[in-house]
Protein backbone atom coordinates (compact mmCIF):
# COMPACT_ATOMS: atom_id res chain seq x y z
CA UNK A 1 0.00 0.00 0.00
CA UNK A 2 1.22 3.54 -0.64
CA UNK A 3 0.32 6.76 0.89
CA UNK A 4 -0.91 9.69 -0.55
CA UNK A 5 0.36 13.43 -1.06
CA UNK A 6 -2.98 15.72 -1.78
CA UNK A 7 -1.32 18.52 -2.50
CA UNK A 8 -2.62 19.85 -6.05
CA UNK A 9 0.20 21.67 -6.32
CA UNK A 10 2.32 19.06 -7.68
CA UNK A 11 0.16 20.08 -10.56
CA UNK A 12 2.43 23.01 -11.44
CA UNK A 13 4.95 20.36 -12.65
CA UNK A 14 2.10 20.21 -15.15
CA UNK A 15 3.77 17.46 -16.81
CA UNK A 16 1.02 16.13 -19.59
CA UNK A 17 1.00 12.58 -19.91
CA UNK A 18 -1.48 9.49 -21.19
CA UNK A 19 -0.83 6.12 -19.31
CA UNK A 20 -2.76 2.99 -20.35
CA UNK A 21 -4.84 1.95 -17.69
CA UNK A 22 -3.60 -0.44 -15.02
CA UNK A 23 -4.73 -4.22 -15.98
CA UNK A 24 -5.97 -4.36 -12.44
CA UNK A 25 -7.46 -1.91 -10.94
CA UNK A 26 -6.37 0.08 -8.08
CA UNK A 27 -7.99 2.02 -5.10
CA UNK A 28 -7.42 4.32 -2.40
CA UNK A 29 -7.47 2.91 0.89
CA UNK A 30 -8.70 5.09 4.00
CA UNK A 31 -7.77 3.88 7.80
CA UNK A 32 -6.79 0.67 5.94
CA UNK A 33 -10.56 0.03 4.21
CA UNK A 34 -11.89 0.73 0.62
CA UNK A 35 -14.13 3.70 1.72
CA UNK A 36 -14.44 7.51 0.97
CA UNK A 37 -12.23 10.20 3.34
CA UNK A 38 -11.64 13.63 3.52
CA UNK A 39 -7.96 14.37 2.23
CA UNK A 40 -5.76 17.69 3.63
CA UNK A 41 -2.68 17.59 2.06
CA UNK A 42 0.44 20.39 2.24
CA UNK A 43 3.75 20.83 0.56
CA UNK A 44 6.89 19.01 2.32
CA UNK A 45 9.47 21.27 0.22
CA UNK A 46 9.47 24.46 -1.86
CA UNK A 47 7.08 24.40 -4.43
CA UNK A 48 8.17 26.37 -7.48
CA UNK A 49 6.41 27.38 -10.52
CA UNK A 50 7.85 28.50 -13.77
CA UNK A 51 6.96 29.80 -16.96
CA UNK A 52 10.29 29.62 -18.87
CA UNK A 53 9.03 31.45 -21.53
CA UNK A 54 8.56 34.77 -19.54
CA UNK A 55 11.06 33.84 -17.88
CA UNK A 56 9.67 34.06 -14.70
CA UNK A 57 9.79 32.00 -11.16
CA UNK A 58 8.03 31.75 -8.02
CA UNK A 59 8.43 30.02 -5.23
CA UNK A 60 6.31 28.91 -2.07
CA UNK A 61 7.82 28.06 1.25
CA UNK A 62 7.01 24.54 3.19
CA UNK A 63 3.19 24.08 4.16
CA UNK A 64 2.34 27.37 2.21
CA UNK A 65 0.30 24.98 -0.34
CA UNK A 66 -2.64 23.49 1.42
CA UNK A 67 -5.33 21.73 0.02
CA UNK A 68 -8.15 19.45 0.75
CA UNK A 69 -10.48 17.12 -1.51
CA UNK A 70 -11.56 13.09 -0.85
CA UNK A 71 -10.96 10.27 -2.48
CA UNK A 72 -13.28 7.26 -3.00
CA UNK A 73 -12.57 3.72 -4.56
CA UNK A 74 -9.90 4.53 -7.74
CA UNK A 75 -10.80 8.13 -8.05
CA UNK A 76 -9.94 11.86 -5.51
CA UNK A 77 -11.56 14.96 -6.13
CA UNK A 78 -9.11 18.15 -5.31
CA UNK A 79 -11.83 20.56 -4.14
CA UNK A 80 -9.87 23.68 -2.33
CA UNK A 81 -6.07 24.95 -2.42
CA UNK A 82 -4.75 28.01 -1.22
CA UNK A 83 -0.50 28.94 -1.74
CA UNK A 84 0.23 31.66 0.60
CA UNK A 85 3.99 33.63 1.27
CA UNK A 86 4.78 32.95 -2.27
CA UNK A 87 8.09 34.71 -3.33
CA UNK A 88 9.65 35.45 -6.14
CA UNK A 89 12.86 33.24 -7.02
CA UNK A 90 15.83 34.51 -6.73
CA UNK A 91 16.39 33.86 -10.78
CA UNK A 92 14.46 31.98 -13.34
CA UNK A 93 14.83 29.59 -16.23
CA UNK A 94 15.17 30.41 -19.24
CA UNK A 95 14.08 28.08 -22.19
CA UNK A 96 17.71 27.61 -22.61
CA UNK A 97 17.62 26.45 -18.99
CA UNK A 98 20.19 29.48 -17.97
CA UNK A 99 19.50 31.28 -15.01
CA UNK A 100 18.55 34.82 -15.66
CA UNK A 101 17.09 37.85 -14.25
CA UNK A 102 13.25 36.61 -12.74
CA UNK A 103 10.79 38.49 -14.51
CA UNK A 104 8.02 38.33 -11.36
CA UNK A 105 9.08 41.61 -9.20
CA UNK A 106 6.65 40.93 -6.68
CA UNK A 107 4.11 38.34 -6.32
CA UNK A 108 0.59 39.40 -5.40
CA UNK A 109 -1.13 35.98 -5.10
CA UNK A 110 -0.86 32.67 -6.60
CA UNK A 111 -4.43 30.86 -6.59
CA UNK A 112 -5.30 27.08 -8.38
CA UNK A 113 -7.81 27.15 -11.04
CA UNK A 114 -10.38 25.53 -12.38
CA UNK A 115 -11.02 23.43 -9.40
CA UNK A 116 -12.44 21.02 -8.68
CA UNK A 117 -9.45 18.58 -9.90
CA UNK A 118 -10.47 14.79 -10.38
CA UNK A 119 -7.18 13.03 -9.47
CA UNK A 120 -8.29 9.14 -10.83
CA UNK A 121 -5.35 6.34 -10.40
CA UNK A 122 -3.75 6.08 -13.30
CA UNK A 123 -1.08 2.67 -12.95
CA UNK A 124 1.63 1.99 -10.35
CA UNK A 125 3.97 -0.37 -9.32
CA UNK A 126 5.81 -1.53 -6.97
CA UNK A 127 5.79 2.20 -4.59
CA UNK A 128 5.14 4.04 -7.02
CA UNK A 129 1.82 5.39 -8.38
CA UNK A 130 0.85 7.41 -11.26
CA UNK A 131 -2.13 10.11 -10.58
CA UNK A 132 -3.98 11.84 -13.39
CA UNK A 133 -5.07 15.39 -12.74
CA UNK A 134 -8.16 14.97 -15.40
CA UNK A 135 -8.92 18.26 -17.28
CA UNK A 136 -12.88 19.12 -17.74
CA UNK A 137 -14.64 19.45 -21.00
CA UNK A 138 -14.47 23.04 -20.67
CA UNK A 139 -11.75 23.57 -17.78
CA UNK A 140 -7.96 22.92 -17.75
CA UNK A 141 -6.35 22.29 -13.88
CA UNK A 142 -3.42 24.49 -13.54
CA UNK A 143 -2.46 27.95 -11.82
CA UNK A 144 -2.88 31.87 -11.88
CA UNK A 145 0.38 33.69 -10.92
CA UNK A 146 -0.05 37.90 -10.51
CA UNK A 147 3.04 39.67 -10.25
CA UNK A 148 4.23 43.53 -10.19
CA UNK A 149 7.28 44.09 -11.99
CA UNK A 150 8.71 48.31 -13.30
CA UNK A 151 5.00 48.91 -11.78
CA UNK A 152 2.59 46.85 -13.87
CA UNK A 153 0.25 44.36 -12.39
CA UNK A 154 -0.06 41.20 -14.85
CA UNK A 155 -1.44 37.60 -14.54
CA UNK A 156 -0.05 34.14 -16.29
CA UNK A 157 -1.99 31.65 -16.41
CA UNK A 158 -0.73 27.80 -16.50
CA UNK A 159 -2.51 25.12 -17.48
CA UNK A 160 -2.92 21.67 -19.51
CA UNK A 161 -3.62 22.16 -22.99
CA UNK A 162 -7.26 22.09 -23.86
CA UNK A 163 -6.14 19.55 -26.75
CA UNK A 164 -3.40 18.04 -25.05
CA UNK A 165 -3.05 14.78 -22.13
CA UNK A 166 -4.14 15.23 -18.79
CA UNK A 167 -1.63 16.06 -16.28
CA UNK A 168 -0.09 12.87 -14.58
CA UNK A 169 2.29 13.38 -11.49
CA UNK A 170 3.91 10.27 -9.66
CA UNK A 171 2.88 9.66 -5.83
CA UNK A 172 5.48 7.39 -3.59
CA UNK A 173 3.82 5.47 -0.34
CA UNK A 174 5.61 6.73 2.61
CA UNK A 175 4.85 3.07 4.61
CA UNK A 176 8.13 1.90 2.81
CA UNK A 177 10.25 4.49 4.51
CA UNK A 178 8.23 4.09 8.22
CA UNK A 179 5.36 6.57 8.05
CA UNK A 180 3.31 5.58 10.63
CA UNK A 181 0.30 5.99 9.90
CA UNK A 182 0.51 5.15 5.89
CA UNK A 183 0.37 9.08 3.69
CA UNK A 184 0.91 9.37 0.12
CA UNK A 185 3.26 12.10 -1.31
CA UNK A 186 2.63 13.85 -4.42
CA UNK A 187 6.08 14.81 -6.47
CA UNK A 188 6.01 16.97 -8.97
CA UNK A 189 9.48 17.37 -11.18
CA UNK A 190 10.52 18.64 -14.05
CA UNK A 191 12.67 15.69 -14.56
CA UNK A 192 9.82 13.49 -14.90
CA UNK A 193 8.40 15.67 -18.04
CA UNK A 194 9.17 14.58 -21.48
CA UNK A 195 8.54 16.25 -24.96
CA UNK A 196 5.31 17.95 -25.23
CA UNK A 197 4.34 17.69 -21.61
CA UNK A 198 4.82 20.98 -20.04
CA UNK A 199 2.30 23.63 -19.01
CA UNK A 200 0.78 26.16 -21.63
CA UNK A 201 1.04 29.92 -20.20
CA UNK A 202 -0.78 32.90 -21.59
CA UNK A 203 2.67 34.56 -21.12
CA UNK A 204 4.87 32.19 -21.81
CA UNK A 205 3.15 30.19 -24.78
CA UNK A 206 2.92 26.44 -24.89
CA UNK A 207 5.32 23.95 -23.25
CA UNK A 208 6.44 26.69 -20.98
CA UNK A 209 4.91 25.63 -17.65
CA UNK A 210 6.55 23.55 -15.14
CA UNK A 211 6.17 23.02 -11.13
CA UNK A 212 8.03 21.26 -8.95
CA UNK A 213 7.21 20.64 -5.20
CA UNK A 214 6.25 17.58 -3.13
CA UNK A 215 3.02 17.49 -0.98
CA UNK A 216 1.86 15.15 1.76
CA UNK A 217 -1.60 14.01 1.80
CA UNK A 218 -3.35 12.52 5.15
CA UNK A 219 -6.96 10.92 5.23
CA UNK A 220 -9.47 12.81 7.50
CA UNK A 221 -12.67 10.69 9.17
CA UNK A 222 -14.19 13.56 11.32
CA UNK A 223 -11.73 15.32 13.35
CA UNK A 224 -8.94 12.57 13.38
CA UNK A 225 -6.69 12.22 10.96
CA UNK A 226 -6.29 8.41 9.49
CA UNK A 227 -3.76 6.28 7.21
CA UNK A 228 -4.32 7.09 3.29
CA UNK A 229 -2.95 4.70 0.99
CA UNK A 230 -3.02 3.61 -2.65
CA UNK A 231 -3.54 -0.74 -2.69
Amino acid sequence: MKKLILGLLAVMSLGVVAFAATAQASEYLCNGKAEACKVLGFNLAAFVLEDRGVPASVSCPIEGVKSEGSVSGSTGEVTAATLAGCTPSATALNLKEEAVTNGCGTVNSVEAIDLPWKTPISEGASNDWWILIEKGTTTQPGYAITCTTGGIKITDKCTTSASGEDLLVLSEDLAAEGSEPALLTTIFSTSLLKANEAATCSLGGVEQGFTSGEILEEGWTGTAAEALAIN
